[in-house]
């Protein structure tokens, strides 16, 4: 059986020449966007943060809950899981990505009789379930601590309005991203390095790893 593909686009020289002209605008565009220019240039500062953030709230928790899409969840839990788990007693839960009473209890449970602290992420628009689950942790965390005390153990990483009005009335720390700043591109950002740092991951090794990544191909004199 062949393999070949058969399509009148592929048979068309002159459709196949003008595909060829779009890849320099779109690389061009592609190196313009803030996820890879932020990241390939000093980035001390941006590790420097999310260590001493990071190393804060493990210091002073057993549990960080983090509420994020699903997507950034899927980055961080596979950048954990990949580089590995160096502190044992804080583990990070995932919550806000359901609304049935299992995962509330779970979450209960999770939290109960254990420090905790919250990252709540929001680079684009929350969900039903991201901001119930943020109302829930705050709650949880201000019974348990105090007014001063959820304020000092929730970071916000992100633009959108909910999270950022919730924060503004109530108080907390907010790191913001770039205006163009997507899910899909969270990876060499804040929203996947603190969670990370928090987790106890060598943050300055996973950013040298997804440097390389951007910077091997040819098409690196971009930057």
């Amino acid at each position: 059986m062949s393999n070949t593909v058969n399509h009148s686009i592929f048979n068309d020289s002159e459709i196949l020449e003008k595909l060829r002209g779009c890849g320099g605008k779109a690389l061009d565009e592609l190196w313009g966007m803030s996820w890879i220019k932020s990241v390939i240039g000093d980035t001390s500062d941006l590790l420097e943060t999310a260590d001493g953030l990071g190393g804060e709230m493990r210091h002073k928790s057993q549990v960080i809950v983090v509420i994020a899409s699903d997507t950034v969840s899927a980055m961080i839990k596979g950048a954990i899981s990949a580089v590995g788990h160096e502190h044992a007693d804080t583990s990070i839960f995932f919550a806000g990505e359901g609304l049935s009473s299992e995962d509330y209890s779970l979450l209960v449970d999770t939290v109960r009789d254990r420090d905790f602290s919250l990252i709540a992420i929001a680079i684009q628009e929350e969900t039903l379930e991201q901001r119930a689950a943020f109302t829930c942790v705050r709650k949880l965390l201000q019974d348990r601590y105090g007014a001063d005390g959820m304020i000092k153990r929730t970071i916000l990483v992100g633009n959108n309005e909910y999270f950022n009005e919730e924060m503004s009335r109530s108080g907390g720390k907010v790191l913001t991203l770039p205006e163009d700043a997507e899910d899909n591109y969270a990876a060499g950002t804040m929203a996947v390095l603190l969670p990370m740092a928090a987790a106890g991951i060598d943050v300055a090794a996973y950013m040298e790893g997804f440097k390389e990544m951007p910077c091997s191909n040819s098409n690196r004199e971009h930057f």
